[in-house]
């Protein structure tokens, strides 16, 4: 799981991931849903490190991320395969987010 720090580092993480399912995490410190589902979305990054690659973005410091990916809610988890957009979970589901990653990394 990682913090991008700038647009560089996301877009050499886009690239190093090569055919891993990405699973871009728009978040917000300030926000008590992302909040509540940070434990599980390492403890998923943390069971699926050989399958997908897990990015936290800040959504206050990344504002032009955001609209690229039309993020609206707090969390957001874009999914990512072969640099095709294929899914998204909006809002704290863990449940939901489980499911879809154990899906996509079939």
């Amino acid at each position: 799981m990682t913090t991008i720090r700038s647009l560089s580092g996301f877009n050499k993480r886009l690239e190093a991931a090569e055919h891993k399912l990405i699973v871009l995490e728009f978040y917000a410190t300030w926000s008590a849903p992302c909040k509540d589902i940070d434990e599980a979305v390492k403890a998923l990054a943390r069971q699926n490190v050989d399958k997908a690659e897990v990015i936290q973005i800040n959504v206050d410091k990344f504002e032009d991320l955001v609209d690229t990916y039309r993020v609206r809610r707090k969390p957001t988890f874009v999914f990512i395969k072969n640099k095709r957009n294929i899914y998204r979970v909006n809002g704290a589901d863990e449940e939901k987010l489980k499911h879809t990653l154990f899906e996509l990394c079939k």
